[in-house]
This record gives C-alpha cells, sequence and structure tokens, in this order.
C-alpha cells in the first residue's frame, strides 16, 4: 500500500508541476484554474484507492487513536466538538486548520489533499494564505491614507455603512460580488428615505478602494466587483452666477467698505471687507475653485505673463496654470500692497513671502473662511440659496 501510495503521489506533483506551468503561459484565472485541479484530482486518486484491500486504511498510517498522517506535513484529525475530521497543515511556519465537512476517512482524505495542494500552490504562485478579517483590513487600509484630506470620509464611511455589514467577516475571501449587491439593497433600505446614487457611488468608492488593497497585498486572489450606480437622472448642479447678480454682489461689497469707513469702525473690520472684495472679484475673472483661492501663495504668481500657477490642488491634487483677467490680477495687486504697508508700518522689509498665503490679512494671518464676514452681503443682494451656498464655500 506504501509504495502504491508513494507512485501516485510522485505523479501527481508532477501532473500539478505541468499544470501551473500552462496556467501560468496562458494566464488562465485562478479561479478558473481550480477546477481542472478538483476534477482530475479526484479521478486519479479514486482509482487509486480502489485498488486498496477494503480492510485497509486509504492512505497514511495512524499516529494515534485521533490522528492520522496522510503525507508529511499533513494530517487528519478529531475533536471532541465535532464528529467531522479536521484537516491540518504547516506551510511557511504557519499552522492551518481546516473542517473537511464529513465524518467519513475516505472523503475526508481527499478534501485535505485538495486543500493541501491548493495551499502549496498558492505559496508558489505568492499568494498569501493567511486568514484576514474585514476589521484587520480596514486597520490596514486606513494606515495608507493617514493625511490625504479624504481621511475623515473613508473613516467615517467604513464605520457608519461598512463595518456594520461586513465587520463579522472572519475571511475577507468569503466577499463576493452577491454579497456585495446583497449589501447595496440594506443600504438602500437603511432608511425611509433611499440616499440618492452619487451618494452610494461615493461610499461603493471606499469599498472598492479597499477591496483593490486586498488583492494588492494578496489577501484576496482577484478583484471583486463594485457597481457604478447611474446617476444622470439625479445629478442637482448650482447654476452659475448671472452678470445682474455679480453686478449687485460688488456694489454690496464696496458699499459695506464705505460704511465701514464712515462709522470708523476697527481696522480689523475694514480690511476683512476689503479682502471679501478682491475674493468676489478673483473668483469671478479666474475660474478658481475655492478650495484653490484659500491655497494659492505669492511663489504661484507669475506677474510677468499675469499667470497663476497651482500645485497639488483641486479635486485630483494636480498642478495647472491659470491665465488670469486684469480684474483679478489687479484685486491680487491690491492685497500685495495692504500687506507690503503693514510691514513698511512694522519696519520690516517689504518683500512679499513666497510661501504665504495670498488671502490673508495684511498681517499675513490666513482666512480660512468667509462665511462669517460674507452674511450681510449674501441676505442685502438677496441671491438664490445654492448660489449663495457656492461662494461661501
Amino acid at each position: 500500500m506504501r509504495s502504491l501510495r508513494n507512485n501516485y503521489f510522485l505523479k501527481k506533483n508532477a501532473w500539478l508541476k505541468n499544470f501551473n506551468d500552462i496556467r501560468i503561459n496562458s494566464q488562465i484565472p485562478q479561479r478558473q484554474a481550480r477546477l481542472p485541479i478538483t476534477l482530475t484530482f479526484r479521478k486519479h486518486y479514486a482509482g487509486a484507492c480502489s485498488t486498496l484491500n477494503k480492510s485497509e486504511s486509504c492512505v497514511g498510517r495512524k499516529a494515534d487513536a485521533k490522528t492520522i498522517l496522510i503525507i508529511e506535513g499533513l494530517y487528519l484529525k478529531r475533536i471532541s466538538t465535532s464528529p467531522n475530521w479536521q484537516a491540518s497543515c504547516q506551510l511557511r511556519n504557519t499552522y492551518l486548520r481546516k473542517s473537511t465537512g464529513t465524518a467519513d476517512e475516505r472523503q475526508a482524505t481527499i478534501t485535505a489533499l485538495e486543500w493541501f495542494f491548493l495551499l502549496r500552490q498558492r505559496v508558489e504562485l505568492g499568494i498569501r494564505f493567511q486568514r484576514i478579517s474585514f476589521n484587520n483590513l480596514t486597520e490596514n487600509f486606513l494606515k495608507t491614507v493617514i493625511g490625504d484630506n479624504k481621511f475623515r470620509f473613508y473613516r467615517d464611511t467604513i464605520e457608519r455603512h461598512l463595518v456594520p455589514y461586513f465587520g463579522d467577516l472572519r475571511d475577507i475571501r468569503k466577499i463576493t460580488d452577491g454579497m456585495v449587491s446583497d449589501y447595496l439593497v440594506e443600504r438602500r433600505n437603511k432608511k425611509e428615505q433611499q440616499p440618492l446614487p452619487q451618494t452610494l457611488n461615493r461610499e461603493n468608492t471606499v469599498l472598492r478602494q479597499l477591496l483593490n488593497f486586498a488583492v494588492m497585498q494578496k489577501w484576496l486572489p482577484e478583484k471583486v466587483k463594485v457597481p457604478y450606480i447611474n446617476q444622470s437622472q439625479t445629478v442637482r448642479r448650482r447654476r452659475h452666477f448671472t452678470p445682474e447678480e455679480y453686478g449687485r454682489l460688488i456694489k454690496q461689497a464696496k458699499q459695506r467698505i464705505k460704511e465701514a469707513q464712515a462709522i470708523a469702525t476697527s481696522r480689523h473690520t475694514i480690511n476683512n471687507r476689503r479682502l471679501l472684495l478682491d475674493a468676489i472679484i478673483i473668483m469671478a475673472n479666474s475660474g478658481l475653485r475655492v478650495d484653490e483661492l484659500h491655497r494659492m501663495t505669492w511663489r504661484n504668481m507669475d506677474w510677468t505673463k499675469g499667470d497663476l500657477k497651482l500645485e497639488y490642488v483641486g479635486k485630483r491634487k494636480s498642478a495647472r496654470k491659470m491665465v488670469l483677467r486684469y480684474s483679478a490680477i489687479a484685486a491680487i495687486a491690491r492685497i500685495g500692497r495692504r500687506r507690503q504697508q503693514w510691514l513698511e508700518q512694522q519696519g520690516e522689509p517689504t518683500i512679499l513671502d513666497p510661501n504665504e498665503r495670498i488671502m490673508s490679512m495684511p498681517s499675513g494671518i490666513p482666512i480660512a473662511s468667509f462665511k462669517r464676514c460674507s452674511g450681510c452681503c449674501w441676505k442685502n443682494v438677496a441671491l438664490n440659496i445654492k448660489t449663495i451656498m457656492s461662494a461661501i464655500h
């Protein structure tokens, strides 16, 4: 019996090596590659076992009453809590165990050998076979996005929506396309009012990046499909300012500066309102986004060509060059002159710091938002509420 067993496994190892070479050269996906391994293995193994004496064990020798050594490194064990055989092995100094799902010794041996050779194949292909839980996946993923502007959104989406559904998974390899589809159904019905498709797409982006990170770390054999939901019927864009609205806004901003000068209010209030006026002019004559307006520095400004060179800004965090209109250039120049006048009053050199934010008070303190100082201006102009939200953000 032992001679028959050794001859069979020599042939089995040779066949697996040839199959791996074929699969790698022809780039067959791993899930498709598992099927011929299982079918061929069952066929040859069943033929080998049928030649044994029925009174003898299928293969291997008994180490004790509850443990059977199948081949070197692979065992069948019985535990007190289950009638089924448990397959156990050790690969790369890692102890692994799996239930065969049967109490029949012959069937358990077949299942254990299939599992063992698939693990060895993963080791040869560089695929990790350790079990990774979903919570462990999210913890490692968030470490890679610390410092990113969207870190808070990633963390909140994972804790609020993904962990309550996937958090109990102890092995992320159980995540399938069907499970993702079931998650989307539950997410839609989580509240009485269903979320908009664009909201789901933003959250699905986090799930998609999580699973792609798992594939990159070789914790998943292949990508799991996260669908994109059509949002063409529900996208609502804020309308643009009309020329009439822009004219009323500029007139009101200038009027508020005159009112502050007439009643002799604090210098800080006057400078704040002047900066708001210049910011409105710059936004209307440059095409800058609000976050780009607050991030631009003096070194980004090319005075000879009238260009603004932005670096690592905007939605894509990329670099781009913008051609400014004369009104925008003049507004930036006014901000610079007020800054130089303040430096001169303090007895300091009037050279502008290249790394200093342009949207700053004459003292050099940057302005993070115009929400507080612009409230009265928006109300007096009587703009549409969505237009106001576009401006103050």
